[in-house]
């Protein structure tokens, strides 16, 4: 009795324990530039384009799987990269031998 005690105070603690989280260490992998026309919601919000990064720590490799964290925002309408972004990553899966890509809640996807 003692002992189913002590396993379930143990496991109780060990569940209550806080994880801490990983640092992100975001990299840009792709910016386009995108000129909108006039009257367009991008052109009128000073959307100059889309950026994507990969949170380079959150990159696990397993047999022909990746996985990996991304996050897409605008560029400013001059095509540079806002200076504050609020990262909201997304996990995104690829299956190197087939050349497949899938996003957090998307259908694979063939990549080049």
């Amino acid at each position: 009795m003692r002992t189913a005690l002590l396993v379930t105070a143990a496991l109780a603690t060990a569940m209550s324990t806080t994880v801490p989280v990983m640092a992100q260490t975001w990299i840009v992998v792709d910016k386009a530039k995108h000129e909108f026309p006039p009257g367009s919601l991008g052109y009128e919000t000073g959307v100059g384009g889309f950026v994507t990064f990969i949170d380079a720590q959150s990159i696990v490799k397993r047999g022909d799987m990746v996985f990996y964290n991304v996050s897409f925002t605008w560029l400013d309408k001059d095509g540079s990269v806002p200076s504050q972004i609020a990262h909201e990553p997304a996990g995104w899966t690829e299956n190197c031998k087939t050349k497949m890509v899938k996003g957090q809640n998307g259908p694979w996807q063939p990549f080049s």
